[in-house]
């Protein structure tokens, strides 16, 4: 019998395996940091660039819910299709829609093309779900330090189980390190882009206009292109049969073409769909991530929408909208840093995290100023931990065969939240201060969350 490698194998092994992931997922991180350029070119002056455009407040949170119910109706069954097709395909599909929105925007002026380009914007969101992040995340779970060695070499990884000895055991440390990392990573990525994009966005709107928007066509393009050129990695897919048994072999895109016609793909489909929903169901950690995706997405959505009114209602000029947005994805970048998957079983933290929440919200709604932005910075950065962990969570407890339609899921039931959190502010504004609009909603999530967790608690004590 060999014998178990020790805990500093262990480390050079994982940390050997990592850097050949790096390796690998570089050019989607790449690709990931064009895109989320491309996406948030106006993001600083977003709310002003929509208030040129025609749109009051209230409907601007009205688009920003169609944008949740195109996501809502599509991302489901693209992150089935995914599971069963091809990735690359389908990232590329979502790639030419984006293009479209940006050049709806563009192009187009008042409440019903704008509405149009966002139900567009959430229909590429939704192909994008489940795609090339779904691919790398299985590869992270089925790594072999041995096979890994060479871009190669990772064909004969997929499939096979993550080992911590020669004996077969696995290694779920190595395994939650992996995902960890390219969660953070893939964040990290994206954070970057943001700041770029935003920077480049805010200053030159005053001068181009919606126009900017050509700026995000060609990132969009390079990211296709280095996507094309330098992504290589296997894809997995599994196809449901009629009545739910599944196949174990892989299929690729010219298998999946033999499938039978039309017809057996929509049943192929919602064989898959059908499984997707039993494993929810089946695994109570997927349900519990479920919960923190729909609350952290509620969160997410109140911050995303609001900050800009906001900002402006504490006192800061709309050329300062610029530094609040980087001040805010700055402390999102580091807080992607931060492994939550260890910072979690620290109950400590967890219930001071818990407590301090709904104080800052409080905070940042009671002061104005640079006051207002050490709460509300600080709000954030929690914000942001606790979507890693809940990223983290949903793809560590996923299967192999269906983590593109379990991500896609859990993205729908979590669009459902922010559909209700959008609707509900799009009323209240009228009446109150975004300020208090947001700083209220997130008490109230906090409180809905916890009360939820005590039922939860109370329902299992009496069982």
């Amino acid at each position: 019998m060999a014998r178990p490698k020790t805990s500093q194998q262990g480390r050079m092994q994982s940390g050997e395996q990592l850097r050949v992931l790096a390796d690998v997922a570089t050019p989607f991180f790449a690709a990931e940091l064009l895109m989320n350029l491309a996406l948030t070119v106006p993001h600083a002056i977003l709310t002003p660039l929509l208030l040129d455009k025609g749109l009051s407040l209230s409907q601007i949170l009205l688009v920003q819910a169609g944008f949740s119910v195109a996501v809502l109706l599509f991302e489901f069954p693209s992150g089935a299709i995914a599971d069963m097709i091809s990735r690359r395909t389908l990232y590329f599909i979502s790639r030419l829609v984006f293009c479209i929105f940006f050049l709806v925007v563009i192009f187009g002026h008042g409440f019903p093309l704008m509405l149009l380009a966002w139900v567009i914007y959430g229909l590429a969101t939704a192909l994008e779900s489940g795609t090339l992040d779904a691919a790398l995340i299985n590869n992270a779970k089925n790594r072999q330090g041995a096979a890994a060695s060479t871009v190669d070499g990772l064909e004969g990884t997929v499939g096979a189980p993550d080992t911590q000895s020669a004996a077969g055991h696995t290694a779920p440390d190595h395994v939650e390190s992996r995902i960890s990392w390219l969660v953070r990573k893939e964040g990290q990525s994206a954070y970057v882009g943001m700041m770029i994009g935003s920077t480049i966005g805010a200053l030159l709107y005053l001068s181009v206009g919606a126009n900017i928007y050509f700026i995000s066509v060609g990132a969009t393009v390079i990211s296709v292109v280095t996507i094309a050129l330098f992504f290589r990695i296997p894809e997995q897919h599994k196809v449901a049969t009629v009545g739910g048994n599944e196949a174990g072999a892989s299929v690729d895109k010219h298998d999946a073409a033999r499938i039978g016609g039309a017809r057996r793909l929509w049943q192929e489909l919602g064989a898959h769909a059908r499984a997707t929903v039993e494993e929810m169901r089946d695994s109570v950690a997927l349900r519990q991530f479920l919960l923190l995706a729909v609350i952290a997405q509620a969160f997410l959505q109140l911050h995303f929408q609001l900050w800009q009114a906001v900002g402006l209602e504490k006192g800061f000029a709309e050329s300062h909208l610029l530094f609040l947005y980087l001040l805010f994805i700055g402390m999102a970048f580091g807080a992607s840093f931060i492994r939550p998957e260890v910072l979690f079983r620290r109950r400590a933290l967890v219930v001071a995290g818990v407590v301090a929440f709904p104080g800052l919200a409080w905070l940042s709604y009671l002061v104005d100023g640079w006051a207002y932005l050490v709460f509300y910075g600080a709000l954030a950065f929690l914000l942001i931990v606790f979507a890693n962990y809940s990223a983290f969570g949903v793809r560590r407890t996923s299967s192999v065969e269906r983590i593109g339609a379990v991500t896609s899921l859990v993205g729908v039931v979590g669009r459902i939240g922010a559909i209700g959190v959008l609707a509900v502010a799009s009323v209240f504004v009228n009446f109150y201060s975004a300020a208090a609009v947001a700083s209220g909603g997130f008490v109230v999530l906090v409180v809905l969350g916890l009360g939820w967790v005590g039922l939860r608690r109370w329902q299992i004590g009496q069982k």
